[in-house]
């Protein structure tokens, strides 16, 4: 899919900026994402997601700038059917860094009901473009009342699994995320996680199809900054 570049918006030192997808070279880093879920529609009608650096996915005082993206789930040209893919341009000024502060952190999250969400990172690899899939499932929307083995925040006597697996973390000093079977895991991504390479090849752009005809591409892609 071949889309003309917005202009260019001026940048703070901890703006995002939002692009429309430049083609591919093999010296660029960047890193497509794409998003999905096993919830219905009619359960989840609207998806939100946001990326920042040195961010645990929990706190508030951050801001995301343009790095955030909304699907409003449907069949019709007005909405998006999931999967969808969302291409992302690293700020090329933190590549020369340590992992740590390479790594974005991303949020995927039911706009209607933020306590239904996924947190993943990810330190995109140097001068390759790789994929990585970000699932919001229909399991960590499951709410339990708070107990030893499903602890949640101080103010709620009850809550999803999302929220109970980010309390633990707190809890043990190790940031965790409802993961794809409902259970903790870490918000970082394992490398098995991060595909290489995934270039259309007819297109040579960064987030077509992938290889995936039910991918379909978000309107504008994005990029933390600084």
């Amino acid at each position: 899919m071949t889309r003309p570049p917005l202009p260019p918006r001026p940048l703070g030192a901890s703006a995002v900026v939002a692009v429309l997808m430049l083609a591919c070279t093999s010296k660029r880093t960047q890193l497509v994402v794409v998003v999905d879920t096993d919830t219905t529609a009619a359960t989840v009608r609207s998806l939100r997601m946001r990326c920042a650096y040195e961010w645990d996915g929990i706190r508030e005082d951050i801001d995301p700038g343009n790095c955030e993206q909304r699907w409003s789930r449907g069949c019709s040209q007005a909405q998006l059917a999931v999967p969808a893919s969302l291409g992302v341009l690293p700020d090329p000024t933190r590549q020369g860094g340590t992992p740590s502060q390479r790594r974005i952190t991303f949020v995927l999250e039911d706009e209607m009901n933020p306590d239904h969400r996924r947190i993943a990172r990810v330190a995109p690899v140097t001068e390759d473009t790789s994929t990585v899939r970000l699932n919001l499932p229909a399991l960590c929307a499951s709410v339990s009342v708070a107990s030893a083995t499903h602890p949640c925040p101080a103010t709620q006597s009850s809550c999803t699994n999302s929220r109970s697996c980010e309390t633990l973390g707190q809890l043990m000093g190790q940031p965790l995320t409802c993961g794809d079977n409902g259970m903790c895991r870490s918000i970082d991504l394992a490398p098995p996680e991060i595909v290489s390479g995934a270039v259309n090849p007819t297109t040579n752009s960064c987030d077509a199809s992938l290889g995936d005809g039910s991918v379909r591409d978000a309107a504008a892609d994005t990029g933390p900054r600084g």
